[in-house]
């Protein structure tokens, strides 16, 4: 996370008089780094003391959210009786310019697309292309229908 930038990111949102109740100040990684950039005259030891403690507070509050994500979207499964779709755009988060757009349009815009008409139509079926994915288990590549919510993985 520090490697990918996450300290320069945040440092832009810190304000020593920010409220972290709402809007992008609430977002995971601002909060927990507040401590770390208000004591930016300590000595270099405390200071990686400290954003050692963030990012640990970081990935806690990543995994409870991502749990209660996970959560909500089996109440919703649940509550619509299994008419969720998931479409895995892991692919077109891979890619960059052009060929991430097309990657975005075949693995959600066209999918979605289907899926809205025959929501809108009230048709019961909905036949999706299955895609060749990696799996990350074991490295082999097969063909899976993708089908129930957008997700992506993080590489």
């Amino acid at each position: 996370m520090v490697e990918r930038g996450l300290v320069q990111e945040a440092k832009e949102f810190f304000d020593p008089r920010g409220d972290y109740t709402y809007g992008i100040r609430r977002g995971i990684g601002v909060p927990e780094m507040d401590e770390y950039f208000r004591n930016e005259s300590l000595d270099d030891a405390t200071r990686g003391k400290l954003l050692t403690a963030a990012m640990h507070h970081i990935k806690e509050n990543t995994y409870k959210l991502a749990s209660r994500q996970l959560q909500n979207i089996f109440k919703l499964r649940e509550q619509l009786e299994g008419r969720v779709h998931r479409l895995d755009a892991t692919e077109a988060f891979l890619k960059h310019g052009v060929e991430a757009d097309k990657a975005w349009k075949r693995l959600v815009v066209g999918p979605s697309t289907k899926i809205l008409h025959c929501f809108l139509s009230d048709e019961d079926q909905i036949v999706l292309e299955s895609t060749a994915i990696m799996s990350p288990a074991n490295g082999t590549r097969s063909s899976i229908p993708k089908w129930y919510f957008i997700s992506y993985s993080i590489p």
